[in-house]
């Protein structure tokens, strides 16, 4: 179980990593596809801490192979006030996407806490 827990806090932290990198080269579209890929699995995966422990490491390895091969978009030019709303609008979804897997995770874990110490 140690283990596991071990598995999924550094997914978490490297998923976070590889994200937050993302968003410093603006690479927005592919933080935001991170984002909903993380969440997917999070939520096709939830409820039982092996399923988390899957939904992360699947995650990250998503995240590294976008990494190395971005997703090519057209998108028109726009300007940098634009970029900048963006970006912001891109970190709040981070934020807000992190609170909704941690949470996941976490009543995950402590379910399972709970069960073995009952």
């Amino acid at each position: 179980m140690v283990a596991s827990l071990f598995l999924v806090g550094a997914s978490t932290a490297s998923q976070a990593v590889v994200v937050l990198e993302k968003v410093r080269t603006r690479r927005y579209f592919d933080a935001v596809l991170d984002l909903g890929v993380a969440l997917t699995f999070s939520a096709l995966f939830a409820g039982t801490l092996g399923g988390s422990a899957v939904a992360m490491v699947a995650s990250v390895l998503f995240s590294v192979y976008l990494y190395f091969r971005p997703v090519k978009v057209n998108l028109p030019e726009v300007s940098e006030r634009t970029r900048t709303v963006v970006g912001v609008l891109t970190l709040l979804t981070l934020a807000v996407a992190t609170v909704v897997v941690a949470n996941l995770y976490y009543a995950t874990v402590t379910a399972y806490l709970v069960a073995f110490l009952a």
